[in-house]
C-alpha cells in the first residue's frame, strides 16, 4: 500500500528518483493538464471577452440608441429611461449590459446615477471592422473600374451604323 492508500501493484519512478504509485500521477498529469486548458481559455478571453460583450451588447437597438443618447453628454437614468417607451427595469438591464460591457460608465451622485460613454470598447469594434472595410473598399474600386471600362468599350465599339432602308 502507497502513502495515498493506493493498492496498485506496480509504481513508477518518477523525476528525482522519487516513486509514485499509477493513480496519483494520473492526477498529477490530469491537473496539469487541466489548468494549461484553464490557463488557453483565460488568456482567449481576455483577449476577446471586452470586444465580444460589446458586439453583443451593440446587437439590441434599444441600446445603441441609448449609446447615441449618450454622446451628446452624460445623463442620469431616469431621463435614459424616460426617452424610451419600455419600463424602467427594462432601461436598468439594457444599462447593465451597456456597464458590464464598459461601453458605459456610471457616476454616483447622492441618489442619482449617471451615465456617460465610454468610447474605449468602441475602438476593438472598429478594429475589427477595419478589416472589412479594406476588403470592401478594394471591391468596390474593382467595380467602379469594370464598370466604367465596360462602359467605355461599348462606347468605343459602337459606331452610328447606317440604316437600310428596305
Amino acid at each position: 500500500m502507497y502513502g495515498c492508500g493506493c493498492q496498485a501493484k506496480s509504481f513508477k519512478k518518477i523525476s528525482f528518483g522519487t516513486r509514485a504509485c499509477p493513480q496519483q500521477e494520473k492526477l498529477s498529469l490530469d491537473a496539469v493538464l487541466r489548468v494549461a486548458v484553464w490557463l488557453r481559455i483565460m488568456r482567449n478571453q481576455a483577449v476577446t471577452h471586452p470586444a465580444d460583450a460589446a458586439f453583443h451588447a451593440l446587437a439590441d437597438p434599444t441600446r445603441r440608441a441609448m449609446l447615441d443618447l449618450l454622446r451628446d453628454g452624460s445623463l442620469p437614468a431616469g431621463a435614459i429611461a424616460r426617452s424610451f417607451p419600455i419600463s424602467r427595469p427594462a432601461v436598468s438591464k439594457h444599462l447593465r449590459v451597456l456597464r458590464l460591457a464598459r461601453l458605459v460608465q456610471e457616476r454616483r451622485s447622492g441618489r442619482h446615477r449617471f451615465y456617460h460613454l465610454n468610447p474605449e470598447p468602441l475602438k476593438a469594434v472598429d478594429q475589427w471592422l477595419q478589416q472589412y472595410r479594406i476588403f470592401w473598399n478594394a471591391k468596390l474600386g474593382q467595380l467602379k473600374a469594370f464598370v466604367e471600362a465596360d462602359e467605355a468599350g461599348k462606347l468605343r465599339f459602337r459606331s452610328p451604323r447606317k440604316r437600310r432602308v428596305p
